[in-house]
């Protein structure tokens, strides 16, 4: 365990913040009911995982894509998977750019906050375009647990400040009132 240790506190910070950024496309943003409890599932940026009576099924977002050119999807699943894409797209430019990006870090931190941000909205609206603004209707009932988390991530990026290595500087004494 402190080998594990060791080796996280001597990577760097952009270093971090690229497996922060890989591990937010299998965080689950949200865990959903169906319908009267027809089934249950968790989606994440990347894949839906889902239960119902006729087996269990791993959707892949890609698959998605594909079931609305084939006009399988319709209604307000169609806004919603493409607001889902968004988000997915955001992240994965995302980490694009953190493994090609040059600039400071201070400046690509800042920026990777600004776009986990924006991606947590896309998913926030593709949630309220499906299941309502309280995140629920007849079909069914969603529970963004994992919202939160890329929203806090986000912002934790955006503020974060790199730390200044200055020496202590001591206090002037002061000179004794005569």
């Amino acid at each position: 365990m402190a080998h594990i240790l060791d080796y996280i506190t001597s990577i760097g910070m952009k270093t971090k913040i690229r497996i922060i950024s890989l591990f937010l496309l299998l965080v689950p943003v949200y865990f959903f009911i169906i319908g009267d409890f027809y089934g249950s599932g968790v989606q994440t940026p990347l894949f839906r995982y889902q239960e119902v009576f006729l087996g269990s099924f791993l959707v892949l977002t890609s698959n998605d894509i594909y079931n609305i050119s084939t006009g399988f999807f319709q209604g307000a699943r169609v806004p919603a998977v493409i607001l889902w894409c968004l988000g997915l797209f955001f992240l994965i430019v995302n980490i694009v750019l953190l493994f090609v990006d040059k600039r400071p870090v201070q400046q690509i931190i800042r920026r990777s906050g600004i776009v986990i941000i924006i991606a947590g909205i896309f998913f926030l609206a593709s949630i309220i375009v499906y299941y309502g603004p309280l995140f629920h209707n007849t079909l069914g009932i969603a529970l963004p647990v994992g919202l939160p988390l890329i929203f806090l991530i986000g912002i934790w990026m955006y503020l974060w400040k790199e730390a200044e290595d200055k020496p202590d500087q001591a206090e002037p004494e002061s000179q004794p009132e005569l």
